[in-house]
Parts: structure tokens; C-alpha cells; sequence
């Protein structure tokens, strides 16, 4: 029993000499944190309690402005499509508004009210500032989540440049800003690769129809029936349509060229981030148009419209709507009874 009496003392004082080191660690964090956790003086407390009380005032409001714009939302997406709002819609979101109205102003002046005492008693020097004024419900709708009331030093307990520096804030928005700037030139860019391809692809299947018979053949049978003259004549409004399509999309990728040009000029974009293959292409392009291997493309597109008919087919040409209707009569003959 003595023993075990003994043993019990000894794990009793390891038990209270532990204690003892960590309220000794204890007490060192409280010194090192300052503020809301140290022993402080009367004038100190009062300024703690009227911090908090801002802080708490301040949180219910951004509560407030959250529920606002939310109801706002629609009114903003709406006119960044540049979209009509109806009329309904509308009527319910001045409704919504209308009925959060006396909370929203209770909280707007319990804020407003503290944060003019606490300034009047802590730091006079920024009360006349316009950042400070006192502001009603009408002001409270045309501010965003991120306007610099959310971020200064009020809120966060903060006194670092970042929190109560409106020239940092600024230049915070700036650098955000330029950041959004570059990502909608990614995407941007990203658009106009998707393009140059499908213009480049689109051109290489025209061109392809075009040198290839068989698939205007193939096509032409299809549209004219099994008969030579309806043969003939679909072979001639598909060759037209084909070489009419085939002058537009060179005239399109003409005009883009320049644009790309002066993208690259302007160092918009880059050339190694643009498919290879549109330079190769344009390059042929643009040689035929100076060498006038080509010709002039405005003309040929008349030719194509004169010559090979309109893509409704009432300029199929007098020759062949005179054999189609020869041979009509010939087979009417033949099948005549006697």
C-alpha cells in the first residue's frame, strides 16, 4: 500500500509540473497575440469593445448587401447580354427589394452609427473623409461585393496598406483587372485558333468538291433524276454553287488575313500560337491575288452567277432546259398508247 501510495505521489506531481509548463506556454501566447486576448488597459478595452461592436455591425450589413445583390443579379446579367428584362420580372425584383428595405436601412445606420463613434473616438482624422460619410438605401443598392467598404481595416482588424490604403486598393482592382484582361485574351485566342482551323478545313472540302467529278456526279444524279438531261443540268448548278461558294470563302479568309495581320502587328497574339496551316494557305492565297492567277474574284463570282446559274435554279441555261424538255416529250411518246 505504501508503495503504491508513493507512486501515486509522483504521477500526481509529473501531472502538476506539466501543468504548470503549459499555462507557462500559455501565457506566452497571450502576450504574443495581443489585442482581444491581453491584459489590457481601460482605454484600450473601450477601443476592443467599440472595434467589436463596429465589426459586428459591419458583418450584419455585408449579410444585407450579399441578400441584395443576389436579388440584382438578373437585372445585371440582363443588361450585360443586353437582353430585355419582362415586365414581370422586374415587378418582382423591386418587390423583393422593396420588402427588405427596413432591414436593410436599420443595419445600413446601426453601421453608420458606429463606425461615426468609433472614428470620433479613435481616429478623428479620418471622420471628414469621403470613404466615411454616412450613406442611405438608395447608395447601399449601387455598391458590389467587391467595393473597398468590404475590405479596409474596420472589418478585418487589419492596419496593414492593403486594408485601409485606397491607392492600394486601386492598384489590387488594377492588377485584377489586367489579370482578367489576359485571361479573355486566352480565350480570345483560343476562339480564333478554333476559326483559322475551320476556315482552313472548310476551304480544303471546297476545293476538294470542286477537282473531284465524281462527287458532283454522284450529287447531280440525286438532283437531276436518272435522266441526261436532268444530269446535265444538276452537274451545272452544283459546278456553279460549288465554284460561287468556293470565291466567297477565299474573299472570307482574304479578309481575315488583314485582321490577323493587325493582330499581329499589335502583338494581340502570337504566330506560333495560330495554326501553321492557315499561314501556308494564305500564302498560296495571297500569291494568286498578286500574281492574278486567281483573277479578279468579284468578277468571277459574276461569271459563276451568269454562266452557271442561281442556287434556286431559274438561270439553268436555254440548251439544257430544251433537251430536258426534248427528251420529255420523246419518253411521253413512247409510252403514248398506240
Amino acid at each position: 500500500m505504501v508503495g503504491t501510495s508513493m507512486e501515486d505521489n509522483n504521477n500526481a506531481l509529473i501531472i502538476l509540473e506539466r501543468i504548470h509548463q503549459l499555462q507557462k506556454t500559455h501565457d506566452e501566447q497571450l502576450v504574443n497575440s495581443g489585442g482581444y486576448f491581453n491584459n489590457l488597459n481601460a482605454h484600450n478595452k473601450d477601443r476592443e469593445k467599440k472595434l467589436v461592436l463596429l465589426w459586428s455591425a459591419k458583418s450584419a450589413l455585408f449579410k444585407k448587401a450579399v441578400d441584395i445583390q443576389s436579388e440584382l443579379q438578373p437585372l445585371k446579367n440582363s443588361k450585360s447580354r443586353g437582353d430585355r428584362l419582362g415586365t414581370r420580372l422586374k415587378e418582382k425584383i423591386f418587390a423583393a427589394l422593396n420588402r427588405r428595405k427596413a432591414g436593410v436601412s436599420n443595419a445600413i445606420k446601426t453601421f453608420c452609427n458606429q463606425r461615426c463613434e468609433y472614428l470620433k473616438k479613435f481616429a478623428p482624422e479620418l471622420v471628414n473623409l469621403p470613404e466615411n460619410q454616412p450613406f442611405d438605401y438608395k447608395t447601399f443598392l449601387t455598391m458590389t461585393l467587391d467595393d473597398p467598404i468590404w475590405n479596409d481595416g474596420f472589418l478585418c482588424t487589419s492596419q496593414e496598406p492593403w486594408a485601409v490604403d485606397p491607392t492600394v486598393w486601386s492598384g489590387i482592382h488594377a492588377v485584377l483587372a489586367l489579370d482578367r484582361a489576359s485571361e479573355e485574351i486566352e480565350c480570345i485566342t483560343i476562339d480564333l485558333q478554333h476559326a483559322l482551323s475551320w476556315g482552313v478545313y472548310h476551304y480544303q472540302q471546297l476545293t476538294q468538291y470542286h477537282e473531284n467529278d465524281d462527287i458532283v456526279c454522284l450529287a447531280a444524279k440525286e438532283l437531276g433524276g436518272h435522266s441526261a438531261a436532268g444530269f446535265r443540268m444538276g452537274t451545272t448548278i452544283l459546278q456553279g454553287e460549288i465554284e460561287r461558294a468556293l470565291n466567297q470563302h477565299r474573299l472570307l479568309l482574304l479578309s481575315w488575313h488583314h485582321s490577323i495581320l493587325a493582330l499581329l502587328s499589335k502583338k494581340l497574339t502570337n504566330r506560333s500560337d495560330l495554326p501553321g496551316c492557315w499561314f501556308d494557305l494564305l500564302e498560296i492565297l495571297v500569291m494568286n491575288v498578286h500574281t492574278g492567277s486567281t483573277g479578279n474574284i468579284d468578277e468571277d463570282m459574276e461569271i459563276v452567277e451568269l454562266d452557271d446559274g442561281d442556287s434556286d435554279g431559274e438561270s439553268v441555261g436555254v440548251a439544257v432546259l430544251d433537251d430536258y424538255k426534248d427528251e420529255n416529250d420523246e419518253e411521253r411518246a413512247a409510252t403514248a398508247p398506240v
